[in-house]
């Protein structure tokens, strides 16, 4: 495996046949070149259809504390946020990771008042339900690797 999702997370992973690849694909991770995008199911609507947050994280034992300023020990949390639709009371949005911080996408949701479904770690205050936070799509740029194609993704149901 050349990465991991949380495991309140869904979806696509990659995994290398042998040494070669895993090595260039986590270079290829390491630089940025390969983009995952991830759906989520959060709380509330929004003004804005298409924005980015910039944040600082600090992972503090199981928790990811964000803070609006850059402070001691807090890292950079990069991410486009797009809202594809709302149903009135919740949203579903597509968020594209320029930065990979430990909860990132949830931490940042529930730091803005809009919180995972489910997602109790973070601000979630509904009824018992899982967290809908999937890794669909997966481009590959510039990775050095024999693929036939280079956007994987997990067509909306």
């Amino acid at each position: 495996m050349c990465h991991r999702l949380d495991r309140n997370t869904t979806g696509l992973v990659i995994a290398a046949k042998n040494a070669n690849a895993l090595r260039k694909v986590n270079e290829a991770i390491a630089n940025r070149t390969i983009q995952k995008m991830y759906r989520a199911h959060v709380v509330g609507t929004f003004e804005q259809k298409d924005f980015t947050m910039c944040y600082y994280i600090r992972k503090e034992n199981t928790i990811a504390k964000v803070s609006d300023k850059k402070l001691e020990g807090y890292q950079k949390a990069l991410m486009d946020v797009y809202v594809e639709r709302d149903d009135g009371e919740n949203s579903i949005c597509t968020i594209t990771l320029h930065t990979g911080r430990f909860h990132q996408i949830r931490a940042l949701m529930g730091h803005i008042q809009h919180p995972l479904l489910g997602d109790v770690k973070y601000g979630y205050h509904g009824k018992k339900r899982p967290i809908e936070l999937m890794a669909y799509r997966l481009e590959f740029h510039e990775v050095d690797l024999p693929l036939q194609q280079t956007v994987f993704e997990i067509p909306r149901a």
